[in-house]
This record gives C-alpha cells, structure tokens and sequence, in this order.
C-alpha cells in the first residue's frame, strides 16, 4: 500500500471518517427511500416557519436536516466502529425519523350513507 491509500485508509477509519459514512447512508436513504406521498413532519414545520418558499427549496432543506439529524443520532446513539455499520446506522436512522414525521391523513368515510 503506497502512502497516498494508507493516508485514505487512516481518515477513513478515523472518527470523520465514520461520520461521513454514515452521513452518505444518510443521504443515501434520502435519495432511494423518497417515494412518500405523505408530508413529511419537516416539511410541515418549514412551512410553518418559513412560508411562501417553493416547493424545491422545501425539499432541499428538509433533505439536508434529515442528513444532519440522523448522522448525530446514529453517531451518538449507535456509537458504530466499522465503516459498514456507519452507512447502515446512517440510513436506518434517517429513515426512522421518516416514518416518524409522516403525517397520513384521515381515511374518508367510504360507505354511502
């Protein structure tokens, strides 16, 4: 192993290395898991606290918090080692809190009364 993949090998294997594993399972899940329908709850609460923004910056915002809630989450809460586990802890956090936040809403009456 010359110098430059042993260097790529240490950062990786360092703590910043673990939490940008687990940051791109994070967004990782963002971009292969953003199939709902729903709102999600940040959306809901971006736009209580910043209305009259377009949809794609709502969007972008709540993509990027996901990211960053979930990478601390998964960080502190599963403490992983290996860089698998990262990008696991990463996406299976995020998706978490996505199905946490989902607000569905109320079934109709379909009976004819």
């Amino acid at each position: 192993m010359n110098q430059i993949e042993q260097y790529i090998f240490e950062i990786l294997s360092g703590p910043l290395g673990r939490i940008f594993a687990i940051f791109m399972g994070a967004i990782i899940q963002q971009m292969f898991l953003d199939n709902t329908k729903y709102e999600v709850g940040l959306t809901v609460f971006l736009k209580r606290f910043f209305p009259k923004r377009t949809k794609v910056w709502y969007y972008r915002v709540n993509t990027v918090l996901y990211a960053v809630i979930g990478t601390i989450l998964a960080w502190i809460l599963l403490a992983p080692v290996e860089f698998k586990a990262c990008v696991f802890a990463g996406i299976t956090w995020c998706t978490t809190l996505k199905s946490i936040g989902i607000q569905i809403p109320e079934k109709q009456n379909l009976r004819d009364e």
